[in-house]
């Protein structure tokens, strides 16, 4: 059975994502350049955050704090994980990134005013019935490159953020 927290449990996992904040900025700080210790750093921070989100939604019934910034661990590549692990233990590896790649996160926030005709549309792009609207949106923009202007049932987009690194 997996652990559900607790009430006093929410102000540890705050301090945890409080630290890995402060790891994070003092390694971009020190040295920018130094991805074998940044992503690792970014990578616990982001698993701090979900965990965080995690608990906020179980113990409050709020909903995530911090939508769309925190990554799930499947979502990070194996590649980045293992090269960075390899790269912090002293290894000579090369890093899975070079000097030219820029990596482009852009989030949105959507209000989907009719679920239903949102959904019946994707449905009908997709050739099956999505779970869930997350899935859909995530399902239509793999399948057009994300155009949700376009999307029929009232989308609009509340929010756009978009973060660079390794520029």
């Amino acid at each position: 059975m997996e652990h559900l927290p607790n009430r006093d449990e929410l102000a540890t996992i705050a301090q945890a994502v409080s630290q890995a904040v402060i790891r994070h900025a003092s390694l971009c700080e020190q040295n920018p350049a130094n991805g074998a210790e940044i992503v690792p750093a970014l990578i616990e921070l982001q698993r701090s955050l979900r965990a965080y989100a995690l608990a906020v939604t179980e113990i409050s019934g709020w909903a995530d704090p911090i939508r769309g910034y925190a990554l799930e661990d499947d979502d990070i590549p194996e590649e980045v994980e293992t090269t960075t692990k390899e790269m912090a233990s002293g290894s000579k590896a090369k890093p899975w990134y070079q000097e030219s790649d820029v990596m482009v996160f852009d989030h949105y926030f959507l209000k989907i005013h009719n679920p239903k005709v949102f959904l019946s549309y994707a449905t009908d792009r997709l050739g099956s019935r999505p779970s869930s609207l997350d899935e859909a949106a995530e399902a239509l923009c793999r399948l057009d490159g994300w155009q949700p202007s376009s999307y029929p049932g009232g989308v609009r987009v509340d929010q756009r953020h978009i973060d660079t690194c390794f520029s």
